[in-house]
């Protein structure tokens, strides 16, 4: 599992074939898409192309387990150097999660 998460990339295409060959060692790798690369990979689509040259998939990002229920996301300084891996903002999709407290489903 550590070895499956352990990505970090700029690449959809990187990331798939990173998959195939830690998922082929398990023995649970049968060519079909996987859910979570096709939602990652139309949040990656929807980035503006200037700005996709700097966004990094990092597999290793958790956050909000008990109530994201999709991508999750985390906003870095470019300038690593100066500010280590200080985050500046994060978030993510969490569906419906308005309706713990209110009678009404909300999308996220």
């Amino acid at each position: 599992l550590i070895s499956l998460i352990s990505f970090k990339g700029s690449s959809i295409e990187d990331l798939k074939k990173h998959y195939a060959q830690e998922l082929k060692k398990i023995n649970k790798y049968d060519n079909e898409p996987i859910a979570g690369l096709i939602a990652l990979e139309k949040v990656v689509d929807g980035i503006s192309s200037d700005v996709r040259s700097s966004v990094v998939i990092d597999l290793g990002i958790i956050r909000g387990l008990d109530y994201y229920t999709g991508t999750v996301m985390e906003v870095r300084f470019a300038d690593t150097k100066t500010f280590a891996d200080l985050s500046i903002g994060g978030g993510g999709r969490y569906e419906n999660l308005a309706s713990a407290f209110i009678n009404q489903k909300l999308p996220g």
